[in-house]
């Protein structure tokens, strides 16, 4: 039921998974995989409300997946765009930090972050996420990957020394 909801999803769009989805949550409460797709659908679908209440009745956050966080870190930058929302970027950066301490974290985790990072303000770190991120390509021998992160980063912090010496 959960990977039939999540193929709906990625072919036919939120919208048209929303009950599926809603069904294999309700199958199984602790999966935070289809909480979190759950949550965005109805993100998707102007439901922001329920969507955030979808995601904070998760059983157990200590397992919930990488997936449940991103979902979480989205929701919470596209939450920063309404108004009164001061609240929603440091959030999304601790949804996306929770993420990168589960196993296998993607390097592009690494680029949501710094761009994050600079948003709020916090140009050290992201520098270092850049970096982090550029450091996980090259080991994963996506050299071109590498550069164009570590190019993005130069983008935004120009002629910085670390950046530069990785690319």
């Amino acid at each position: 039921l959960a990977s039939n909801a999540l193929k709906i999803m990625s072919i036919r769009g939120p919208k048209a998974a929303l009950q599926m989805l809603t069904r294999a949550l309700d199958a199984d409460p602790s999966n935070s995989q289809i909480r979190g797709a759950l949550a965005m659908a109805l993100f998707s679908t102007n439901n922001e409300e329920l969507g955030l209440e979808v995601m904070k009745n998760v059983p157990d956050s200590s397992t919930a997946s990488f997936d449940y966080w991103i979902s979480y870190s989205n929701i919470s930058v596209e939450m920063a765009k309404k108004p009164a929302s001061d609240i929603w970027l440091p959030r999304a950066m601790s949804y996306f930090k929770k993420a990168e301490k589960l196993p296998d974290v993607s390097p592009l985790l690494y680029r949501s972050m710094a761009r994050l990072a600079t948003s709020i303000g916090n140009p050290e770190e992201s520098i270092l996420y850049y970096g982090v991120g550029a450091a996980l390509l090259v080991e994963k021998g996506e050299l071109e990957g590498a550069k164009m992160l570590l190019g993005e980063g130069l983008t935004v912090h120009k002629d910085n020394e670390a950046l530069t010496e990785s690319l």
